[in-house]
Parts: C-alpha cells; sequence; structure tokens
C-alpha cells in the first residue's frame, strides 16, 4: 500500500472558515469518486500558524492522504474520468501553483487505531543524516506524549519524488491523546517532543503541523 500526502495552500481571498468548508464538502465527497483511492482523510491546519511547540511552521493549511494498492494506481486515478473536475474543484479553494504530492511508504507503527475521529494530530517532518531506529524514535516519543493512542512513521519513495525531492525525509505523524484540543495544550506537547528527540543526532525537524484529522472514507 502506498500513502500519499499532498500539502495544500490556502488560496488567496479566502477565510479559513472557507477553505475547510469548501474542502470537506463538495471536495472531499468528489474524492470518494475515484474508485482507485482505498483509504483518504484530511488533516485540517489549527491555529493560526498550525504550528506544533517551538517547531518550524509550515506554510500549508492541509495536507490530505491517500492511500492507494500501488504508484500505479496512483497514476491510473489522473486517468479517471472525475479526475479533471476534482482538480478543477481544488482550485477553487488552494493555491494549485504550490500544490504537492509526495508518495510515501509507511514505516514502523505504535499503538492502536482510536477509530473514526476526528482526532488531534501532529504532524512532524525531517530531514534525515544517517541511520535512525524507528522503532526507537517512537519509543521515545510515547515518553514525551504518554497517552498519545498511535504514533507512525513514513518515508518518501525516492522512485516516485525525483530530485531534488521533497522537503522532508522522514515524517511521524502522532494522534494526540483525547482532550489535547487546545493551542495550549498542543504547543505543550511539542515542546516535549522536541526536548525529548534532541537525542537522535540524525534527525534535523523542518517543520511541525498541528491540525485535526478528519477520515473521509475507508475502503480497505
Amino acid at each position: 500500500m502506498i500513502k500519499t500526502y499532498a500539502f495544500i495552500v490556502k488560496k488567496a481571498g479566502l477565510s479559513d472558515e472557507q477553505f475547510h468548508a469548501h474542502w470537506r464538502d463538495p471536495h472531499g465527497v468528489m474524492t470518494a469518486r475515484i474508485p482507485h483511492f482505498v483509504r483518504y482523510l484530511q488533516n485540517h491546519g489549527t491555529g493560526e500558524e498550525c504550528r506544533f511547540g517551538s517547531l518550524p511552521p509550515v506554510p500549508f493549511r492541509g495536507v490530505p492522504v491517500i492511500w492507494t494498492a500501488g504508484l500505479e494506481d496512483l497514476a491510473a486515478a489522473a486517468e479517471h474520468p472525475e479526475w479533471p473536475p476534482l482538480a478543477a474543484d481544488g482550485g477553487l479553494f488552494y493555491d494549485v501553483d504550490r500544490l504537492a504530492f509526495v508518495p510515501c511508504q509507511e514505516g514502523a507503527e505504535l499503538g492502536h487505531d482510536p477509530g473514526t475521529g476526528p482526532h488531534h494530530k501532529a504532524m512532524v517532518f525531517f530531514r534525515v543524516d544517517g541511520a535512525v531506529d524507528q522503532a526507537q524514535l517512537l519509543l521515545q516519543v510515547t515518553k514525551a506524549i504518554p497517552k498519545a493512542p498511535w504514533m507512525g512513521i513514513a518515508c518518501p519513495l525516492a522512485a516516485a519524488n525525483p530530485p531534488p525531492g521533497p522537503f522532508f525525509d522522514m515524517v511521524l505523524e502522532v494522534i494526540l491523546p483525547p482532550g489535547s484540543g487546545s493551542l495550549q495544550e498542543a504547543a505543550a506537547h511539542g515542546q516535549a517532543l522536541v526536548d525529548t528527540l534532541t537525542e537522535f543526532k540524525a534527525l534535523k525537524p523542518v517543520g511541525g503541523f498541528h491540525c485535526r484529522e478528519e477520515r473521509v472514507f475507508d475502503r480497505r
């Protein structure tokens, strides 16, 4: 299974409320019409800069995630008759020129899927210079965010991301503990995570994203 992240920047002139509402419906409903997509969720940025702790902010406002059986199905989706209207609709609420897709391979996971949600969540993007024990990394994350129900890692597929490649080498996703919806609690979790991961010298955080995960469909 291939997990593809898309990074979308809000279109100029739209309010946050307009951006998030249009993305949910009609765009989310239209996405479900592409049969090649096995699973789809939306990560809606939270707060003015979607900041997570002291991590550098990221320029995007939303991160949709699409699962396909493989890269072939991802390419076939763009040939489906429902793709042109979906792409056209996207141009109504995000900056098309800044849209980026990053196909990834899922890595280590820890915990249990807490269900349909929605869930408050953090995404942390890293540059990696050296070997990283993914399982050990996730164990360290549990020390910073001990009641997180689930966390997982994904890395860009080299074959699907030609040079210069995406802005990150690894993404860590953490579903935050229940009751962690406030910006103050998210900031505290983010700072604890930064402090805990300093021992991983091969990792350089390049961005943090605080969001609300909303699951649109799952055909698995």
